[in-house]
């Protein structure tokens, strides 16, 4: 669907990604941009995307940090067929797999320091072993950003408690301490998870792959997130 300025994805009448046309590789809707949060803190090199959607976030990544090594895990043809005709305008070559989120994390296990994932599914408990085993096996600090559309509280909170518990263990087996945030974007009823490796630090804006303006939209977005667990939270200024 689209019109003379903007390109929509639509899956079961529910917009999944819109595109403006003249200006691609920018992130209109407020949940893509909050996944973008972890770049106030880090500048990632090896990053894997679970699910390509309208390539929202793929497109963005590539023209904010085009040194990064950007691997995406798509399940469903149709979907990156769509990508390919219809939204990724410039042509770029992504490294886009036809395969499931969880076969790429075992796949790429210990070669990434960024997790972005769209595909989460709330009934699969295996992934959120995968995400245990992976904070509990990396060999370095890992940043995780999960979108969680439209959730039961209930389930949400039962999530927050597993994450709690897992960083914990973390923090008990490997001496590595993590910190969970979730941020419950406003008019939507997506919810964002934060799975953050300590101290969090700010990267100094000549430092930061954002542009100003988007840096502070989304500091003052990080400063709305809610904390899970024992953790203190901080957004150290330098």
């Amino acid at each position: 669907m689209e019109d003379k300025h903007y390109r929509w994805l639509i899956f079961d009448a529910i917009i999944q990604s819109v595109m403006l046309k003249r200006a691609p590789n920018r992130v209109l809707m407020p949940h893509q941009q909050a996944l973008l949060i972890p770049l106030l803190f880090t500048k990632p090199s090896r990053i894997i995307e679970l699910g390509l959607g309208g390539g929202n976030f793929t497109r963005s990544i590539k023209a904010l940090s085009p040194n990064s090594q950007l691997i995406t895990a798509e399940n469903d043809k149709d979907v990156i067929r769509a990508f390919d005709d219809y939204f990724n305008p410039e042509a770029i070559r992504f490294d886009i797999r036809h395969q499931t989120g969880e076969q790429l994390l075992v796949e790429q296990h210990n070669k990434f320091d960024w997790v972005v994932c769209d595909i989460y599914d709330h009934d699969n408990h295996h992934f959120m072993e995968q995400i245990k085993q992976s904070l509990l096996t990396q060999q370095s600090p890992t940043y995780w950003t999960i979108n969680l559309p439209d959730m039961p509280e209930n389930k949400l909170n039962k999530l927050l408690e597993s994450l709690r518990v897992i960083t914990q263990q973390v923090l008990d087996t490997m001496r590595m301490s993590y910190q969970v945030n979730y941020l419950e974007v406003p008019r939507f009823k997506n919810v964002i998870i934060y799975i953050f490796p300590l101290p969090l630090v700010r990267l100094l804006p000549e430092e930061c792959l954002l542009p100003l303006h988007f840096a502070r939209r989304l500091t003052v977005a990080w400063q709305h997130t809610i904390q899970v667990g024992p953790f203190q939270s901080s957004l150290a200024s330098e």
